[in-house]
Order: C-alpha cells, then sequence, then structure tokens
C-alpha cells in the first residue's frame, strides 16, 4: 500500500476507534515513515564524541547486502504466515508451492506482532506495526526475499538483471498490489483476478477492529478521546462505507481532498497533510566539517525526545521483536 492508506486512511482509522488526535497522527505518520526512511545516518552526539546509527525500514536499492535487505523487507513488509498457514495457502496457487516466508493477509504472526505493539503503548510501534499488518493484505502470496516464487510473468533469462528484479517482493507486477482503485491478474493463482478495493476494505476493517479491542481494555483506556462531544459519532460499518465511497473516485488528489473533508465533518479536525522530512529536520541537522565533509548532528539537547529519535528506536524494536518470532537473524 502506499501514503494514502498508510498515512490518511490509517489516521482516521485511528480516530475512528478512539484514540486522541496526537496518538492518532503519529501512529499515521509512523506507519507512512516506514516507506519514507531510506536512509541510513551516522549522528554525531557533540556532547560525549558517540554516533548514532539509524534504521533503514525501506529501500528501493537492490545491491545492499542480501540479508540486510531480506531482514527488512521480511520485518516491515511481507510478515510471513504460520507454517500451516503457508501450506493452507498454497493450494490457492495453481503450480501449489509453499514458502516459508509468504507473506499472509492478516496471519497469525501479524496480529501478534500487531498486538504486541499495541501493548507497548508506544505510538510509533503501533505505526510501525500497523504498516506491517496492512501490508500483508497488499502483499500477500508474495515474499521479503529474492525467488522465483515472487514471479508474476515467465522468467526467460533467470540470471538477467530483469529477472533479479522481477524476483523481488512485488516487483514483477511494480505498483499494481499498492494502490486503491486498482485491479490486476496474478496469474500464478487459481483465482487471478485482484481487486484491491476489496482487499484494503478487509484490511482496514480488520486493523479498525484491532485497535477497538485494545482500546477496550483497561491497558489502552488512557489513549482514548476523552471528550468526544463534538465529534459526530458514527458506527464502524457506515465509517468503512464512507471509506469505499470515496474509492470510487478516480482521481487521487481528489480522494485526499474527500479525507481531510471526512476527518473535519466527522471528527472536527484537520487532517494535517504529510511532509516526509518534518520528523527529521527537526531532530537532525547537516553541517561541513573541517575536512569538508558532510556529518550529521543533532538539532537539539534534548533529541531523544525527538519523534525521529523515537521513531528509530520503534523501528529498532520492532525488527528485533519479529526476527525473534520467526527465529529470523536479529539485527
Amino acid at each position: 500500500m502506499d501514503i494514502e492508506i498508510h498515512y490518511y486512511v490509517n489516521f482516521l482509522v485511528a480516530l475512528q476507534a478512539g484514540f486522541n488526535r496526537r496518538y492518532s497522527y503519529k501512529i499515521a505518520f509512523s506507519s507512512q515513515y516506514v516507506d519514507d526512511n531510506i536512509r541510513k545516518y551516522k549522528i554525531l552526539n557533540i556532547a560525549n564524541n558517540s554516533y548514532y546509527h539509524s534504521l533503514i525500514t525501506q529501500s528501493f536499492n537492490p545491491l545492499l547486502e542480501y540479508d540486510d535487505l531480506c531482514t527488512m523487507y521480511i520485518c516491515f513488509h511481507f510478515m510471513p504466515g504460520t507454517y500451516s498457514e503457508v501450506k493452507y495457502n498454497a493450494k490457492k496457487r495453481i503450480d501449489k508451492i509453499q514458502h516459508r516466508f509468504n507473506t499472509i493477509a492478516g496471519g497469525e504472526n501479524a496480529k501478534f506482532t500487531l498486538r504486541y505493539a499495541l501493548n507497548s503503548k508506544n505510538a510509533y510501534h503501533i505505526g510501525i506495526a500497523s504498516h506491517m499488518f496492512l501490508d500483508t493484505w497488499a502483499h500477500q502470496n508474495f515474499t521479503g526475499t529474492f525467488d522465483e516464487f515472487n514471479c508474476t510473468s515467465f522468467v526467460h533469462d533467470r540470471f538477467s538483471i530483469e529477472s533479479l528484479i522481477k524476483k523481488i517482493g512485488h516487483m514483477d507486477m511494480l505498483s499494481a498490489p499498492d494502490l486503491v482503485g486498482k485491479i490486476w491478474n496474478d496469474h500464478r493463482l487459481i483465482h487471478s483476478l485482484i481487486d484491491n478495493n476489496q482487499r484494503f476494505l478487509k484490511a482496514i476493517n480488520t486493523l479498525l477492529n484491532e485497535y477497538c479491542l485494545f482500546l477496550q481494555h483497561k491497558n489502552g483506556i488512557k489513549l482514548k478521546i476523552k471528550n468526544s462531544i463534538n465529534r459526530t459519532k458514527i458506527s464502524n460499518k457506515k465509517f468503512l462505507k464512507y471509506i469505499k465511497n470515496i474509492w470510487h473516485i478516480k482521481d487521487y488528489s481528489t480522494r485526499v481532498i474527500e479525507y481531510k473533508r471526512f476527518c473535519n465533518d466527522i471528527f472536527n479536525l484537520q487532517l494535517p497533510s504529510y511532509n516526509k522530512d518534518l520528523w527529521l529536520n527537526n531532530a537532525v541537522k547537516k553541517v561541513v566539517n573541517t575536512h569538508l565533509n558532510p556529518c550529521y548532528i543533532w538539532n537539539t539537547r534534548n533529541y531523544k525526545k525527538t519523534n525521529w529519535y523515537k521513531f528509530q528506536e520503534a523501528a529498532i524494536a520492532h525488527s528485533n521483536m519479529v526476527c525473534n518470532l520467526l527465529g529470523y537473524k536479529e539485527k
């Protein structure tokens, strides 16, 4: 999925579930920032001459270390199902092939990881896990590894650059699995016609239910909206119908306007536009040292309180947790 679901829709889903505005914003921003956090930073702490190393959560560079790339894709974008889920899901394929890292829509591992993040009460961790959880619907039947299992079309030359790219995630279908309103064919499957809107509606419905279940529990009560006098209460069913109707609009920019109008009309709140550099620029600045080499330093002494630092720490925690869960190589 892309920014439309990960930021705009996730923000609305969090509000509908009952998260307050501050948490909803951090959840939605973190969810989208998973796709925009594509560069590793080595940041100098002038106070003690130590360095902080950030973690990337997305990359479009196939030349990165194979293990690093696969760990990142699996942890943040292609959560595998359990053995029984993967085995059952193979029946949907024409070739009946199983893959231990096959992504399962809303699978048990994805649910466990999301609930783990929710119980942390850390908005950044919740947003990161929400990104992963939503992506299991868009990326189902693909893996976060380099494998012919991912190829939806015939590979003529297994060692060509083209074939290598096709083997990465859903690259053989480019952005088709991630877009609202897209209808496409996955020729690996018995039922090959894919309607993204149907998949995405199931995804946000399930995410909404998970949020609601958490907020109904005593652990989540403090994160709820304290005063809802000014909001228009609508059922989750009606909420999903509103979102579905917005998806009937073909133009992306017009849909964004409708999300903002919906947010204002129902929640009496402004839905802020997304700026991918906002958190980074508030936490880190680029300077030129005496050797005329650019380097990065913290923008504030209280850098541990910045959104960008908290996101990085949550990303590390999420990655380590998923690696432990799957018995994969921990970074």
